[in-house]
């Protein structure tokens, strides 16, 4: 096996083409070289050497609106999942209370809940319509 030439030094004595990243990043994304070249791997050392070089000036490529080099960013993000079941330590950050508090709540059926294999579960209506007694 001839040993790997760095990327994009050349020393050739016949006519050749450089391919810049954006190119590289186009043929890779659409035809079937990604394909062939895995196909071709082992057949000839120059062809996997031009091919491997193809690949990762494409891996290189940073398209024009910014996102980088992989695939291409979501145009919307998805929406966090919110929960509509809290456990007690978060219902306690949700209602600015302790754990301690909430538990208390629950007990003194001022707060529902249900009890699911020894967690209690706080509904998100029934915590955002829980009212703190008076101080």
């Amino acid at each position: 096996m001839l040993p790997r030439r760095p990327v994009g030094y050349w020393l050739v004595d016949q006519p050749c083409v450089m391919v810049p990243a954006q190119v590289a990043a186009w043929l890779e994304e659409q035809t079937t070289l990604p394909q062939r070249r895995i196909q071709l791997r082992g057949v000839d050392p120059a062809i996997d050497e031009v091919l491997l070089a193809i690949r990762q000036a494409a891996m290189s490529h940073s398209p024009a609106d910014g996102s980088g080099p992989g695939t291409s960013l979501a145009s919307v993000p998805e929406p966090a999942a919110v929960s509509d079941v809290f456990g007690v330590a978060a219902a306690a950050g949700l209602l600015g209370i302790t754990g301690r508090a909430v538990r208390k709540a629950i007990t003194e059926n001022r707060l529902p809940a249900t009890r699911v294999d020894g967690r209690w579960l706080i509904n998100r209506h029934d915590a955002l319509n829980f009212k703190r007694p008076a101080a």
